[in-house]
């Protein structure tokens, strides 16, 4: 242990090739026992994070036990909240809020053309709340700049020594005026600015200690904190844990110099790397490397590194399904959780007042099981579902006139609604007293809930109290700082600063820690994997500031580029000469599918390897399972581990099917078994277009109303297209008074296709064929299969009959592309694959107007193509129709015997809904003929 002094600091080596934090345990004792009693309480420890603090902790009990010494603790407290202990506060400090409104009244007291320097549009309403983004900005710029001790005149005036454009020096002067209107906003009413109050007690040189301080590991302070430390001299201690040979790398306060950690060898080795491609393989080989460790290690000597935060839930997912417990030491951000998730999608739909953000909105499941509760059921957003998915309307209808009369279920649900939201409606009021509306929503979902000590309820409280928390500085703000707004800019003011805390996950005993990237160099686990070695995480880069370029941030020397290099280069050296199992995993794509390059860090090695490093990487770009990086000897999956779920038919009976039903089973009887048995279906809530299935309906609703009107026997083409038109208006309010441009446009689809459909009607109608019926519904007839009744049930589109004649013809509005001909749509090389019209002939068979003659089936074909539009038959001979029916009676038997497996392959067309479970795009996917055989 090597002792050496620099202005009155002292900095003490400790060996990076053993375990950091019980080394500095060791150097504790050392220093502060007398005797028995190992004294810490007048010390101050500053880690990098709180995972090192809380380890640090157990270890020197686990220590003070074994040597039964008398333990007093030391005083942890992070390096954030280290200043405000080394000088007096004369003044109370401002919070978030009471800086965003000064910084706000600062940005309204200048004159609009001047602020155009700045940005170029101008807010120019009066409200206070329009100011807050530009406001937000600046608030960060100040904590940037002030954090390494400069104001906004020091930048203006450097800028005027240095090679900076014109329009740069103006902007920085202008924020220098802003910035003395802002500390005279605080000033007047009694606040002081925290980041001034740093600067104001180094330079009257206010800063001192009545502790010791020491200083574990802290590779990269601000300038502020080191000079506040220069200050209390020689009671600091700063640990550093390196070699000899690195020892120029550090400053006297044990601080990285980045000039010498730029081109320095990272001491990572081939066996430690691993290349896979997308963040679910991350995962995988995170269980491959822990099952490599052949349970030697307990999972509390395992640490998970993962940087990019991304990877967070593959990684938990794919742990738990391995059977191991995980936890999350940085804990979820708030606005992860249920309430703040809550406020927001209710703030998203007051400030939009569109159906879209209102079905998100009750989609939240707090809200849901609210909804639920008063309903008295749960299957309610079935209806909405369908709703949506039938006529994507726009803006929220209720409020555009249509009341939905035929939506009892969905008037209901939006009258739940609307009254738990009226205390957040109305006109702008001062901002605090939206606090009490905001918190009594919460209190309405969550009031009942017994608060207890699952994780879930946990969360719940701890959100709801941040959020309380937040507001109430809008209630307490200075009489002269009041300002009106809406419920939305109320918790806008405050929601950005809050979604970015996080709620602290509980300790979990046999759980593996995932842990962020500067816990994890003093961690002091036995085997550590990190995720996420991609440049840009590892080493992280940041384009800097909007006003503040990464070149002016040098210039400055400042935070920037370099600095966060030489932070990671390092921490990677500690991990890498540490006595630990270390497997480092890199990605080729991230979370979105965007290529990603491997850490630069890797290749901070000898021209050689990092050759050979650079053509691995790149040569097996297009692997779709892990690839494994040179030395490394992680195993990669042999075959698809997960199943095809099989049908399961105990006390499954099918007595009936619907005419379109038999295509589905032609298809693919398992893809039939999920649609038509389970009924799972596919809806989405960010449609933007009629689906086709909607498109159809709508076409439908024209066409149906036509053929229960007595136009129907018209010959005047254009009184049967002035009748289309006006009812196709009269269903755009289905779709509220501003449809989406997609769907505008589809309506006008749908209109110069009837347009076409009303010359073809006219003309058939004068050749002696009336309409019989339209959408002719619970249409049935029963098929005697194998001597046992069987019954088929359908809709019929259209029905003629001729007036000489008596011939019937039956008739389906298709709207598909291309057009094709009833015969290639249910007959593929002489094999029925639909019956849909054959099965029509029995269903007629029922009807009172029917008779033994053949009957004819067709298509009513209405394509974009308006020159294919026409009324098409099938020319189908009695012999045809006898082998459809057998077809039928084998689908019949079929069912009957329950008879749903294997999945189709390759899977039919159209057939996305189901693809995930029968695992249509998985490469190599699970084997369904070996599981038959």
């Amino acid at each position: 242990m090597v002792e050496k002094q620099y202005m009155k600091h002292v900095r003490y080596w400790l060996d990076w090739n053993k375990p950091a934090l019980p080394g500095a345990v060791d150097w504790l004792v050392e220093r502060y026992r007398k005797v028995r009693n190992w004294d810490l309480s007048r010390v101050i420890i500053v880690t990098p994070g709180a995972r090192s603090r809380g380890r640090l902790l157990e270890l020197m009990v686990e220590r003070s036990e074994i040597e039964r010494m008398n333990f007093s603790p030391p005083d942890f407290t992070p390096l954030g909240q280290l200043p405000e202990r080394l000088y007096p506060a004369q003044h109370e400090f401002a919070g978030d809020i009471a800086q965003l409104i000064a910084w706000s009244r600062a940005l309204q007291s200048i004159d609009g053309e001047q602020l155009r320097i700045l940005v170029k549009n101008v807010p120019s309403a009066d409200q206070l709340a329009n100011w807050l983004p530009l406001a937000r900005l600046l608030k960060s710029l100040h904590i940037d700049l002030s954090s390494e001790g400069l104001a906004f005149g020091d930048v203006a005036r450097a800028a005027n020594i240095m090679y900076v454009a014109r329009r740069e020096r103006d902007r920085w002067e202008l924020l220098e005026q802003i910035q003395r209107v802002y500390y005279d906003q605080l000033k007047a009413v009694g606040l002081w600015d925290l980041q001034a109050a740093r600067i104001t007690a180094v330079r009257k040189r206010e800063c001192h200690s009545a502790k010791d301080i020491v200083l574990m590991g802290m590779a990269d302070m601000s300038q502020i904190f080191r000079q506040m430390l220069e200050q209390i001299g020689e009671r600091v201690s700063a640990l550093v844990f390196a070699s000899d040979s690195v020892r120029e790398g550090f400053d006297e306060l044990g601080c990285l110099r980045s000039e010498f950690w730029s081109d320095y060898p990272v001491a990572v080795r081939d066996e430690h790397l691993c290349i896979v491609d997308r963040p679910a393989d991350q995962a995988s080989a995170v269980i491959d490397a822990i099952e490599r460790l052949g349970g030697q290690l307990p999972a509390s000597q395992i640490a998970i590194g993962v940087p990019d935060r991304s990877v967070v839930s593959h990684v938990r997912r794919t742990l738990e399904l391995a059977g191991l417990t995980s936890r999350d030491a940085a804990g979820k951000l708030l606005d992860q959780t249920l309430p703040i998730r809550l406020v927001t999608a209710v703030a998203d739909y007051l400030r939009h007042q569109r159906f879209a953000p209102y079905c998100r909105l009750i989609r939240h499941p707090d809200l849901f099981d609210l909804v639920s509760s008063r309903i008295g059921h749960h299957d309610w957003l079935e209806d909405v579902d369908a709703y949506q998915n039938e006529f994507i309307p726009g803006e929220f209808l209720l409020r555009a006139g249509f009341h939905l009369a035929q939506e009892p279920k969905l008037t209901h649900v939006h009258r739940i609604v609307q009254e738990l939201l009226e205390p957040l409606s109305g006109h702008t009021r001062p901002m605090g007293e939206w606090v009490e509306a905001w918190m009594g929503l919460l209190l309405q979902v969550y009031g009942q809930r017994e608060i207890g000590s699952i994780e879930a309820n946990r969360e719940i409280l701890a959100s709801c109290q941040a959020l309380q928390a937040a507001l109430r500085p809008l209630v307490d703000l200075p009489a002269e700082w009041s300002f009106d707004g809406s419920a939305v800019e109320a918790l806008e003011t405050i929601l950005h600063h809050v979604g970015h805390e996080s709620v602290a996950e509980p300790p979990t005993a046999d759980a593996i820690e995932l842990l962020g990237w500067l816990d994890l160099p003093l961690d002091d686990a036995a085997a550590t994997i990190v995720t996420g070695m991609n440049d840009g995480v590892v080493p992280s880069t940041e384009s800097g500031h909007l006003f503040l370029p990464n070149t002016l941030r040098e210039k400055l020397e400042i935070q920037d580029n370099a600095r966060r290099y030489a932070r990671d280069a390092y921490a990677l050296s500690l991990l890498a000469h540490s006595p630990r199992r270390l497997v480092l995993i890199s990605g080729r794509h991230g979370i979105d599918g965007d290529p990603l390059l491997p850490s630069r860090l890797l290749f901070a090695v000898d021209d050689g390897r990092m050759a050979r490093r650079a053509n691995d990487f790149f040569r097996h770009a297009g692997d779709v399972y892990p690839r494994i990086w040179l030395a490394s000897a992680l195993d990669v999956p042999a075959a698809q581990q997960f199943s095809i779920p099989e049908p399961r038919t105990e006390g499954l009976k099918l007595s009936s099917l619907g005419v379109t039903n038999f295509k589905q089973y032609l298809q693919c009887p398992y893809r039939f078994y999920l649609g038509r048995v389970l009924k799972l279906e596919e809806f989405s809530d960010d449609l933007a277009e009629l689906p086709a299935f909607a498109f159809g309906h709508l076409l439908h609703r024209v066409v149906e109303a036509f053929g229960k009107d007595p136009l129907k026997d018209s010959t005047d083409a254009e009184a049967i297209r002035q009748f289309f038109r006006r009812q196709l208006e009269r269903e755009m309010v289905r779709h509220g008074d501003h449809p989406s441009p997609a769907v505008r446009i589809q309506h006008q689809q749908i209109r110069l296709r009837l347009d076409r459909l009303a010359d073809l009607q006219a003309r058939r109608r004068s050749e002696g064929w009336e309409i019989v019926e339209a959408e002719l519904e619970d249409c049935a007839a029963t098929l005697v299969v194998d001597g046992e009744p069987f019954m088929i049930h359908g809709r019929i589109d259209r029905v003629d009959r001729h007036v000489d004649t008596g011939k019937i013809a039956v008739f389906d509005y298709k709207t598909f592309e291309p057009a094709s001909s009833p015969e290639k749509t249910h007959r593929v090389r002489g094999a029925w694959v639909d019956l849909q019209l054959p099965l029509y002939r029995h269903l007629i068979r029922t009807r009172p107007y029917s008779t033994d003659e053949p009957i004819e089936l067709g298509y009513i074909l209405l394509p974009g193509d308006l020159k294919k539009t026409a009324f098409v038959t099938a020319e189908w001979t009695e012999e045809d129709l006898r082998s459809a029916d057998e077809a039928a009676f084998k689908v019949i038997r079929a069912v009957r015997g329950n008879r749903f497996w294997p999945p189709t392959d390759p899977p039919p067309v159209y057939s996305q809904t189901w693809s995930a479970i029968c695992q249509d795009a998985v490469f190599e996917r699970w084997s369904v003929g070996e599981a038959v055989r």
